[in-house]
């Protein structure tokens, strides 16, 4: 009724659970090549989406953006399309993290960038655009070392990690009247 397992059979079986790597403080598996960007819009995406079109059009009152034209813009399209990017960056980590970490790993993580720009993201800003910039310049330089996460992590992921953080409404970059 009962068999006996080798150890190695049971360690093997063991790290192929998301609880493997800290138990036995080995490296995280690798990352996927991130998807491409898709190129309609996700319902996540609507609020940060909306947050981005506000700073460009605080910025530029004169320029007609949305959704359906920003990307293609001369000077506002490439920061727009390098914002979904991380974004989507973001959300990759997040599902890597759930499948690879325990859970609320990648919560853990969510919480200490806002911890680290939300100070900043509150003070005075000329506009709403120069605040998104000083917040997604400054998520780049928080020490996050203690964030076992972190090993899998690059900049556009905590980014991306700031654009969700609007989305939950947890970050403005222009207040909605």
């Amino acid at each position: 009724m009962f068999d006996a397992l080798q150890a190695r059979h049971v360690i093997s079986m063991h790290a192929a659970t998301k609880y493997h790597a800290l138990r036995f403080n080995s490296p995280l598996p690798n990352r996927r090549k991130p998807e491409a960007v898709p190129g309609a819009y996700t319902g996540d995406e609507k609020r940060y989406v909306d947050q981005l079109l506000a700073t460009y059009r605080e910025r530029h009152p004169t320029d007609v953006l949305d959704r359906g034209n920003v990307a293609a813009h001369p000077t506002r399209g490439g920061h727009f399309k390098r914002q979904r990017q991380a974004f989507f960056r973001a959300e990759s980590l997040r599902m890597y993290a759930r499948e690879s970490t325990p859970d609320g790993t990648f919560e853990a993580l969510k919480g200490d960038v806002h911890s680290g720009v939300v100070e900043l993201a509150e003070s005075d800003h000329v506009d709403g655009y120069t605040r998104a910039q000083a917040v997604l310049q400054a998520s780049a330089s928080i020490d996050l070392s203690s964030h076992r996460l972190i090993e899998r992590t690059d900049l556009d992921d905590r980014k991306g990690i700031c654009h969700q953080l609007v989305n939950d409404e947890r970050l403005t970059w222009v207040e909605e009247p």
